[in-house]
């Protein structure tokens, strides 16, 4: 149920800075945008949620459309794409078409099972993969305690961002950032 998922999320949240505020209504406000009660997983311990995530698909509303490619790889994209298909990977998308993709999106885990995501992240790509998703797009923080054990279990196309913390010099009270390690999602940048 919502409220039960919202606490839940909200608590593992505040391992990290910069993470989401859910409650009820902001999760049942997303099911125009696709983001559906039956599109989260979640795990138990003891009856209580340890680790939840969804499978959000946002094209309906927010797409990557395949422009072009550069000259070397256009040319090698059907040699590519025969291998892909016969090692069971994705394909290069054909220009103008639309990346079949979608976020994980919101995840977390609760303090000590962070064991339970790599288990979580498979049942969402078997999920993406019966609805027709080529990819699965996740984020974590460099220093994120997670990140090793998705290394190790998928294999994955890191692009490396930075987030930029900025104070207007005529600002009362600035944010101020602690200790924590971040945990933006994705699927709201």
């Amino acid at each position: 149920n919502y409220p039960e998922l919202a606490e839940f999320l909200n608590a593992a949240g505040q391992r990290f800075q910069l993470a989401a505020k859910w409650d009820e209504a902001r999760l049942r406000s997303l099911e125009v945008h696709g983001l559906r009660r039956e599109d989260f997983k979640v795990t138990r311990d003891c009856g209580r949620i340890v680790a939840a995530a969804a499978l959000w698909d946002q094209r309906a509303f927010r797409q990557i459309v395949i422009r072009g490619y550069a000259p070397l790889l256009a040319g090698a994209r059907p040699v590519v794409n025969l291998v892909a298909r016969v090692m069971g990977l994705p394909s290069l998308p054909a220009i103008g078409s639309i990346l079949a993709h979608a976020f994980a999106s919101p995840l977390a885990t609760a303090p000590g099972h962070d064991s339970a995501l790599p288990a979580l992240i498979e049942a969402l790509a078997q999920d993406a993969t019966q609805r027709g998703l080529s990819f699965l797009t996740l984020g974590f923080a460099a220093d994120d305690p997670r990140l090793p054990l998705i290394r190790r279990r998928f294999s994955a196309r890191t692009y490396v961002s930075r987030l930029y913390h900025v104070v207007w010099p005529d600002e009362l009270a600035t944010p101020v950032l602690d200790a924590r390690g971040i945990g933006p999602d994705l699927a709201f940048l």
